[in-house]
């Protein structure tokens, strides 16, 4: 019974940088198991798309893993920055609050010239 007489391949097995490559050859395959005229039954074109589509489903979900884990690391990234910004802010607000403050403890130490009342 040649019901499965096609080729298997693991999805997993192919390099990330060439999942766009073997989705483009995946898909060409099932249309053309799609348009072909000479299949001798639909006992042979359903298991043969079948396949087809899971392959096709495997490469895209490999894809959007790709992208979900730069994503993710995107976003560790951008909370990094927003952590090491928050505390620059925070140093920056403390040293400008000091100045301040300590500029007017050193005008109020000062001694004024005594000025004599009228």
């Amino acid at each position: 019974m040649r019901l499965f007489s096609f080729a298997h391949t693991r999805t997993d097995a192919i390099p990330p940088e060439q999942l766009e490559e073997s989705l483009q050859k995946e898909l060409e395959a099932l249309h053309a198991v799609a348009v072909a005229h000479d299949a001798p039954s639909r006992h042979e074109v359903i298991p043969t798309s079948i396949t087809r589509m899971s392959r096709i489903m495997s490469i895209l979900s490999r894809q959007a893993d790709v992208q979900t884990r730069r994503i993710v690391r995107l976003t560790w990234m951008l909370l990094g920055l927003t952590a090491a910004l928050t505390i620059l802010t925070g140093y920056l607000c403390y040293d400008a609050y000091t100045n301040a403050h300590g500029n007017q403890q050193e005008h109020r130490d000062t001694p004024q010239p005594h000025q004599p009342t009228p």
